[in-house]
């Protein structure tokens, strides 16, 4: 199947362009001789376009003439328990300020997409986790998909902006080892991948679970990993559980929110009367402000949430502005610990 990106490389010219030379309520924005030779090329290779296109605005482009759209995986409900995604988009709209570039669209995708829909843009952004047949199905269209912090490997289907999570889960881990013999155990959920029909798929495996569970093969413990539906009063519930099954065994507990989970785990701990810090040690993920305003004030893993946005947009830009671009690359963007009370260096 003939798409975009191939008659982009044919042409000479952007991706972005080769759409809009191709749309006809955009051709006006591209020059009469760029037009001819990209329909020209277009037609030889047997490239068709649907008869309903959309028609973003040309408001507040710059200079380069970009425009992008955004597509959300989450709910705003999701977003307000936990604001970690939020973020993320802060950072998007951030750096498109910074870069004046035109964002023109912004899609729910648990709304569901026509993939054409997406077709005159010159860069897509799609922020969480969405399954590899919408990747293909978005790249056939588009090619110039970048989806960040998607957690999973979209083979080849889009460039990826991500954290290392899972060198950042085994490398804590070693820390907690050297701090206790006793067990480790991981209070995680799974990811929740979208389709294009808005589904929702809620068992893909984390990449910080791999990496438990990788990390617990080669280092012969005890694999101790509870799922939750990513709420605190899960995490309460099974934190008493855990308590209660493995006693004195329990060194250490990993939980992968602070928003969603480490408050149920940490009032667990606390109604046991347990000494957070000393007797079980206590890790989260995401550094949220409220963090160390906790007591005992917790340690968490601070992952550059405003900069995965960021750095999306100054990738996207410059995918967009490629002409000879045809393979994918995955970003990372690195997270540190932060060590605090529930777990110190000392």
């Amino acid at each position: 199947m003939t798409t975009i990106r191939d008659i982009s490389k044919a042409a000479k010219v952007s991706p972005g362009t080769v759409s809009r030379a191709l749309n006809p309520q955009k051709s006006s924005s591209v020059s009469e001789a760029t037009r001819v030779k990209v329909k020209t090329i277009a037609k030889q290779m047997g490239y068709s376009l649907p008869e309903k296109r959309t028609n973003p605005s040309d408001t507040g482009r710059n200079i380069d003439g970009l425009s992008f759209a955004l597509i959300n995986t989450h709910t705003i409900e999701e977003e307000t328990k936990d604001e970690y995604w939020r973020l993320v988009r802060l950072g998007i709209y951030k750096e498109l300020e910074n870069q004046k570039i035109s964002l023109d669209k912004v899609i729910d995708l648990r709304d569901g997409l026509n993939p054409w829909d997406i077709a005159d843009f010159d860069a897509v952004l799609i922020v969480g986790t969405i399954s590899k047949a919408t990747a293909q199905k978005l790249s056939e269209v588009n090619p110039n998909l970048l989806v960040v912090d998607g957690g999973i490997n979209l083979d080849h289907c889009a460039h990826t902006i991500d954290t290392n999570f899972a060198e950042l889960t085994q490398s804590t881990l070693d820390l907690l080892a050297k701090k206790t013999n006793k067990d480790i155990a991981m209070i995680s959920g799974h990811r929740r991948e979208v389709d294009l029909d808005g589904t929702v798929n809620d068992s893909v495996e984390d990449p910080r679970v791999a990496a438990y569970k990788q990390w617990c093969v080669n280092n012969n413990r005890k694999e101790l990993f509870v799922n939750t539906n990513w709420s605190n009063n899960e995490a309460l519930k099974q934190t008493d559980n855990l308590l209660e099954s493995e006693g004195d065994n329990l060194g250490a507990i990993f939980v992968n929110s602070d928003s969603l989970l480490a408050i149920g785990t940490l009032k667990s701990l606390r109604n046991h009367n347990i000494d957070v810090g000393k007797q079980i040690h206590l890790v989260s993920f995401d550094d949220m402000d409220f963090a160390a305003l906790l007591s005992p004030a917790l340690t968490t893993i601070s992952i550059p949430k405003v900069d995965l946005g960021k750095a999306a947009v100054i990738k996207a830009k410059s995918i967009a502005k490629s002409l000879e671009m045809n393979w994918t690359e995955r970003t990372i963007i690195p997270g540190k610990i932060i060590f605090r009370d529930t777990f110190t260096q000392e």
